[in-house]
């Protein structure tokens, strides 16, 4: 009887997370905007404070000056201009139970190059421990922020910074941002 009561656990180990959206940029655009190396990250751009710790490794941090106390790491897992980019990221300390997320973005040549298909897998590692409920809010957040993250760089590499900070406040005001 008193087991009725106890809290479903969720299994441990990572989560994947897969989403693709169409950028009517070039594929070197839109990596540009990616890359945390170039001037034309969409962070840097945005203005966020992006360091470079080892760019001969490519290891970045960056702090956003709307989460004061926190800093967030990237590791550069692969590159190659044009096609794909990849990186381990890290919040410290970390926010909800996120432990890291590895990315990847590739990106396809679409309309002889005028466009591209941007495919982005991420795989996510929680904390143990959590219960089923608590994992579902997490996966539900980090869906959710991987679209986001799409639709910025969309937003970015077809319309400019400017339209991005729109859609940000757009966004803080509980606006969803569609493809």
């Amino acid at each position: 009887m008193l087991g009725l009561f106890k809290k479903k656990m969720a299994p441990d180990g990572p989560v994947d997370f897969t989403t693709e959206m169409q950028i009517e940029a070039s594929p070197l655009k839109v990596y540009s905007h990616l890359d945390w190396s170039s001037a034309n990250h969409t962070y840097r751009a945005l203005g966020e404070h992006v360091e470079t710790i080892d760019s001969a490794r490519g290891f970045y941090r960056m702090h956003v000056a709307a989460m004061p106390g926190h800093q967030f790491d990237f590791a550069v897992t692969e590159a190659e201009p044009g096609k794909r980019y990849g990186y381990v990221s890290e919040t410290r300390p970390i926010i909800g139970h996120l432990v890291d997320m590895q990315s990847r973005y590739e990106l396809v040549a679409l309309n002889d190059g005028t466009s591209c298909l941007v495919k982005s897998h991420g795989t996510a590692r929680f904390v143990d421990g959590l219960t089923q409920h608590q994992l579902d809010e997490e996966m539900s957040r980090m869906s959710l922020a991987c679209h986001n993250s799409l639709a910025k760089l969309k937003i970015h590499a077809e319309y400019g910074i400017e339209a991005v900070r729109n859609a940000t406040m757009a966004s803080i005001q509980r606006v969803r941002v569609e493809s």
